[in-house]
């Protein structure tokens, strides 16, 4: 585990499964392995992602991540809603 500094610099979100495949999650996570940092835990019905570590402003490294999800979900046409 890390330590407790990493804890109090680091956001946690999370999405749901039916509408964020885990595929698309480890997709965009491996983009932007050279952004932040980004662990993965799957739960009953979302993927948890814990984002640490960011180049850039934390919350904003957040929301773009969260808005690459939607852009490689919309070019794969992979949501389970589709």
């Amino acid at each position: 585990m890390n330590d407790s500094r990493d804890v109090k610099k680091s956001i946690m979100r999370e999405y749901p499964q039916l509408l964020y495949p885990r595929s698309v999650i480890e997709q965009a996570v491996s983009d932007y392995a050279h952004i932040c940092r980004i662990d993965l835990q799957t739960g009953p019905q979302v993927t948890i992602c814990r984002f640490y570590d960011s180049r850039a402003p934390l919350q904003l490294t957040v929301q773009e991540f969260s808005n690459y999800l939607i852009e490689l979900i919309n070019k794969r046409g992979t949501s389970c809603l589709s």
